[in-house]
């Protein structure tokens, strides 16, 4: 495909230019890696003018790794098993006032099993208006994620900043309705940062995108009609037999955040941001069908601070999202005017309601040794509320969960020659629902939709289940002289639940990389 083979070259690209880069004499130990990355507070916001003031170092990095998972307990337009190959790369390049930061990642999923979903490469992504059949398929699919930071001081207090990303991905639906979708979002955060003095920072920051899927239905065999469903939400659905249809997903995002920063005894950053995405579905392409829109708010708010003392390091962080979804349905009469014909608007009504509130915090205790750690242990506390309704007739979808989670590691120093590494860690995670119920009081509460979509997906949610995870990472300098380190990682997680008809989920994944 011709994505396929732009993107390969850009992988080329980027593997040259990685090569290119002088060496550092910085550790580059996974573990060391991972504690410089903790501390980046203004590399994890959202305004990319602060990046300066983390003290970055030049870097290189690239691994590639393969993950493979299966089990029942999935939500229903999850695949029961599937595989995923990625290869990731980023880096640092430092100029005399110019902090410039990239990355590429490329992922090819395999989906073996999955259900529901005949019309969006990603099914959970906060779009309720699609098209779903009832036979479970195989789906294919490419992500293709490119990312960079740029930023430069323009005086002493002030510095500008912009990052970009550029999504692409493809996707096939293997089975009738088949589907063939492609999807891109083109994303830029403008900042600035104004720097008091050399303890207190202010940031401002923007945050516009533009979203835009294409899904194409067909059928193979032509001469077996297949049924299939126009989902509105909450399983209210329109019934009907064909090869699916055509649809246009657009949407655009218009948000800002603001940030600051305190560096002294301690390192702390508090950030807000507000965004905002409108998106709209359009059935065919030749005589385009308003059908529905969206209107998704998302307001956050993070705070993280460390401090280390005696090689001790207290790690703190604490976040709050609250997502609101407005969905509107669309009352259309085609006119058929010889000069005009075009499906016109006649009415449009709000339809749904959907809510989705998280907060998590944790905390983490870290000995430091050099600049890499010893040993880390933490905890941490995740609540989740979901609050979907459909309005007329009134439905409604209702989950709250608490996730608690404890986790450690311990980095074996193996031998300083060749700083001979490994690193073994162990997270541990309980689930515990308090509250769920779905209540369908539309037409046809017989239909798939209702049955074997939204009830199983409210079971998933409010599943207790326990989950055990297991990492262990061993790393070596290429040689004594120089500072480029490999490193092979390996990882497995189990979930087990005993509800409902659920038993269990495993994921593992193996990863080889060099960090220069």
């Amino acid at each position: 495909m011709r994505l396929s083979i732009r993107n390969s070259a850009l992988i080329i690209l980027l593997v040259a230019f990685i090569h290119g880069l002088p060496a550092q004499q910085n550790q580059h130990s996974p573990a060391a890696f991972e504690l410089w990355q903790a501390k980046r507070l203004w590399h994890q916001s959202t305004n990319a003018s602060g990046s300066l003031i983390d003290n970055p170092y030049q870097y290189s990095l690239l691994n590639a790794g393969y993950l493979f998972y299966g089990g029942d307990f999935h939500r229903p337009q999850e695949g029961k098993s599937g595989s995923e190959f990625s290869v990731h790369t980023e880096g640092v390049q430092l100029l005399k006032r110019l902090y410039t930061w990239g990355s590429f990642n490329y992922t090819q999923e395999d989906i073996a099993e999955a259900g529901y979903n005949t019309s969006l490469i990603n099914p959970y992504r906060g779009m309720p208006y699609i098209v779903a059949d009832t036979n479970l398929s195989q789906w294919l699919k490419q992500h293709y994620d490119l990312r960079f930071k740029v930023a430069t001081v323009q005086s002493s207090n002030f510095s500008f900043g912009l990052e970009g990303i550029y999504n692409a991905s493809i996707g096939a639906k293997q089975r009738d309705v088949r589907t063939k979708n492609q999807l891109y979002l083109l994303q830029l955060k403008p900042g600035m940062t104004y720097s008091i003095n050399k303890s207190h920072h202010i940031g401002l920051s923007a945050d516009f995108f533009s979203l835009k899927e294409e899904s194409r239905n067909s059928n193979v065999n032509t001469y077996i009609d297949q049924k299939y469903y126009e989902l509105y939400g909450l399983g209210t659905a329109v019934e009907s037999i064909g090869s699916g249809r055509t649809t246009n997903y657009t949407g655009y995002n218009f948000g800002g955040g603001i940030q600051y920063n305190y560096k002294g005894d301690i390192n702390l950053m508090v950030e807000g941001t507000y965004d905002n995405k409108k998106e709209d579905v359009q059935v065919s392409f030749s005589t385009p069908k308003p059908d529905a829109m969206v209107d998704d708010t998302r307001i956050r708010g993070k705070i993280t601070l460390f401090t280390t003392k005696s090689d001790l390091t207290h790690y703190f962080s604490g976040s709050f999202s609250n997502r609101l979804i407005d969905g509107t349905q669309h009352l259309t009469q085609f006119n058929n005017a010889i000069d005009q014909r075009k499906w016109v608007i006649v009415s449009s009504s709000i339809r749904s309601k959907y809510k989705t509130t998280n907060i998590n915090t944790q905390y983490d205790l870290i000995k430091e040794r050099s600049d890499e750690y010893s040993w880390k242990a933490g905890l941490g506390v995740s609540y989740t509320s979901v609050n979907d309704a459909y309005l007329l007739p009134h439905s409604y979808k209702k989950a709250k969960n608490l996730l608690f989670n404890i986790h450690g590691k311990k980095n074996f120093f193996l031998s300083n020659l060749l700083s001979e590494r490994l690193l073994i860690g162990m997270t541990l995670e309980y689930k515990h629902n308090l509250s769920g119920a779905y209540l369908y009081s539309g037409q046809n509460p017989d239909y798939p939709s209702v049955k074997d979509l939204e009830k199983p997906d409210l079971e998933y949610l409010i599943s207790d289940y326990q989950a055990a995870e297991f990492a262990a990472t061993y790393s070596r300098k290429l040689n004594a002289e120089k500072k480029t380190n490999l490193y092979l990682e390996l990882n497995f997680r189990y979930i087990n639940t005993s509800d409902f008809n659920y038993n269990n989920r495993y994921f593992g994944q193996i990863k080889f990389g060099a960090h220069f």
